[in-house]
């Protein structure tokens, strides 16, 4: 009877350690870091506003949304095989943003993975004329976001 006791205890711990938990909030260190992202560098014309976009990070977590305009809608999704996606429209013509400052610092990153990288679409708007604008790394901002002020779960 004793046997059979081991061998229970054995697969419960066995069972418990291979468990896969998610980790809290990992400090900041060499690969893992935060970072509050923008947008930068996007080339609107005379008249033309955003009116949605959608952002795919590889190699990293979104941590929080940030600021969300008014009539916008916003999701998160991820990771999912590495990648985490972020998108948001405008409800209408009205919330149509005038300039990517109107979005600045939207969100909360934490990269994880060395081959960290970041892409995405963006649709700019006049009146009825739509243009789908490709986003690469030149059109993001990636800014320091001090540990201290980033919440741990």
């Amino acid at each position: 009877m004793s046997r059979l006791k081991t061998v229970a205890a054995f697969l419960l711990l066995v069972g418990a350690l291979g468990c896969k938990r998610e980790s809290p909030a990992l400090p900041e260190s060499a690969d893992h870091y935060y970072r509050a992202l923008s947008f930068q560098n996007i080339p609107l014309v005379a008249g033309q506003r955003i009116a949605q976009f959608e952002v795919a990070l590889v190699g990293a977590r979104v941590r929080a949304l940030n600021r969300i305009p008014d009539d916008w809608s916003m999701e998160v999704s991820g990771p999912r095989s590495g990648v985490s996606k972020i998108s948001g429209i405008a409800g209408h013509g009205a919330g149509w943003l005038d300039s990517a400052e109107d979005i600045g610092q939207f969100a909360t990153v934490l990269v994880v993975a060395t081959n960290f990288g970041i892409r995405g679409t963006m649709t700019l708007a006049k009146g009825d004329d739509e243009t789908n604008f490709v986003l690469t790394r030149m059109n993001f901002k990636l800014e320091r976001v001090p540990s201290k002020a980033v919440d741990r779960e």
